[in-house]
């Protein structure tokens, strides 16, 4: 069985360093798949202003991503539309940017001809070819339109990987995913790709959940993608870690920042939530981790290198408890992990 690990992450610092802090066995082991995130924007100004240039913002996270992560790995560059919203007079500049590094560019199949374009000028000979099921309008033409596309660009199907991206399941039947994705495969093998990956995102929307609560919301990704092996097909894994589907973009001054911490089981995921930061502090922190380890939800404080922080901060080792930025760190560390050894078994 494939036991090769697709994650898709935001490009941020929280992330980058939850694959710095991976196990050297686990890092083997795992592909990431970055959506590039643009620059923050400057609510202060106006929301159509943005706190850095696109130059500096690319060339400051691209430095990071390689410094934290030097082993292979795709960047899905307009996953959040940002291609438009580069200034004309910096494109040449910032495609020698990504011209530098070795990476897999990841691309949309349905993307608009400006944004292939840009890809084609930064000119790999890899490919991973997005396929988000909402945008397929024939699914028995897809063979036929991977075909055209990667002769465009000039790739081989060897060269390529197939992610049939279901993206945000949370709201959807298992069944309904197993059987919408049995009807497609088989038209993928077709192709003679590489490899298919198979990605989606069960993880809740948490912000309706009450504050000073343990909630658990059923985990089901890796119960599809385990139905769906089969002896003639073998799918890779690949899912949206404890980050979710999406970008939220939202003014600072408008934002209510809670403590939290999101943490994985095998079919749950497990919300522990305080409230908010302003009312409760960062010291929530602590009382969180303490509920953990002494719930039957904690793996140990060897399993992981969140785990180890999630057991620093309940027993006060150094006397912090971090700021968004760690939870982040602690729960996508933990939650890749715990993947890989699902797909170890």
């Amino acid at each position: 069985m494939n036991n090769k690990y697709y994650p898709i992450l935001k490009s941020k610092r929280g992330e980058f360093f939850a694959l710095k802090d991976l196990d050297s066995k686990v890092k083997k082991n795992i592909f990431p798949i970055f959506e590039f995130t643009p620059p923050n924007k400057d609510w202060t100004e106006n929301d159509e202003e943005y706190t850095k240039t696109f130059i500096s913002h690319i060339k400051n996270t691209l430095d990071s991503l390689t410094n934290k992560w030097p082993y292979d790995f795709s960047i899905d560059i307009d996953a959040f539309d940002m291609v438009r919203l580069i200034p004309q007079a910096d494109r040449k500049q910032i495609i020698n940017q990504f011209k530098k590094i070795d990476f897999t560019p990841c691309i949309d199949l349905f993307c608009k001809p400006s944004i292939y374009n840009f890809y084609k000028e930064i000119d790999k000979n890899k490919i991973i070819i997005r396929i988000p099921v909402y945008k397929i309008d024939d699914e028995e033409d897809l063979p036929n339109q991977i075909t055209i596309f990667l002769k465009n660009l000039n790739i081989e199907c060897e060269d390529t990987i197939l992610l049939l991206d279901f993206q945000d399941i949370s709201m959807l039947n298992e069944k309904r995913v197993r059987r919408e994705a049995r009807a497609i495969l088989p038209l993928l093998a077709d192709c003679l790709c590489h490899e298919i990956i198979i990605g989606m995102s069960s993880f809740p929307n948490i912000s309706s959940i009450k504050k000073n609560s343990i909630t658990y919301k059923n985990r089901y990704e890796y119960n599809i993608w385990l139905k769906l092996q089969g002896r003639a097909l073998k799918v890779g894994y690949s899912d949206y870690t404890t980050s979710g589907v999406g970008l939220l973009e939202l003014d600072p001054k408008l934002m209510t920042l809670g403590a939290k911490i999101k943490y994985t089981k095998l079919n749950d995921w497990c919300i522990y939530k305080g409230e908010g930061i302003k009312t409760g502090g960062y010291g929530q922190f602590r009382d969180l981790c303490n509920q953990i380890i002494s719930s039957k939800d904690y793996h140990g404080k060897n399993y992981s290198w969140g785990d180890e922080k999630i057991h620093e901060v309940a027993n006060n080792v150094d006397g912090r408890t971090g700021n968004q930025e760690t939870w982040v760190r602690v729960s996508v560390n933990q939650h890749m992990t715990f993947v890989f050894k699902q797909l170890s078994n």
